[in-house]
């Protein structure tokens, strides 16, 4: 899976991601699109517009959420590996190109369960969204800790492995704690 996921370019990846997530916000947008009919559309178009803009923007949002939180860790890892002398190996051992992959791919699975979750099983039953939300979510929190699972970890000396997955983990649970209260 790491040589497959290796060959696809960052912008499919990105792509891909934008239109699952268009997919898992039709629930969402068909019950918010109310306030673009007021402004004259009628409420086919304003639940495709607003779905599309909630796909679009989730996808770029992602994007910029993934390069924070390698950032971040990055420093992190930094901090954590002050005793070692060089430079080179206090820098993250897991490069940039592969971690925004994983984690895309591992967003695309999550949203797509969201999909299934809160959309599909909203329609059938309207009364379990908090429910469906709260599945999509754990959901959401076992994808994030595959995409690290699962990332090739051969760059990555032994004595580096727990204070990598430590750094990547702390900014990646504040904000997937700051995404489930808001």
């Amino acid at each position: 899976m790491n040589k497959v996921l290796a060959k696809i370019p960052i912008g499919v990846f990105t792509a891909v991601l934008m239109a699952v997530s268009a997919l898992a916000s039709v629930y969402t947008g068909s019950s918010s699109a109310a306030m673009l009919v007021n402004y004259g559309l009628s409420p086919v178009a304003a639940t495709v517009i607003y779905v599309l803009l909630i796909g679009v923007a989730y996808g770029f949002i992602a994007r910029l959420l993934i390069r924070v939180v390698y950032a971040i860790g990055d420093r992190i890892f930094f901090r954590m590996m002050h005793a070692v002398p060089d430079y080179n190996l206090r820098r993250l051992p897991v490069a940039y190109n592969d971690f925004v992959r994983f984690a895309a791919f591992w967003l695309i699975v999550a949203k797509l369960f969201e999909a299934l979750f809160v959309c599909l099983l909203n329609y059938l039953v309207p009364v379990g969204f908090y429910l469906w939300e709260f599945c999509a979510s754990l959901t959401t929190f076992a994808c994030l800790v595959a995409a690290y699972l699962t990332m090739d970890h051969s760059f990555v000396p032994p004595w580096q492995s727990g204070k990598c997955f430590v750094a990547l983990a702390i900014p990646t649970i504040v904000l997937f704690a700051i995404s489930v209260i808001w």
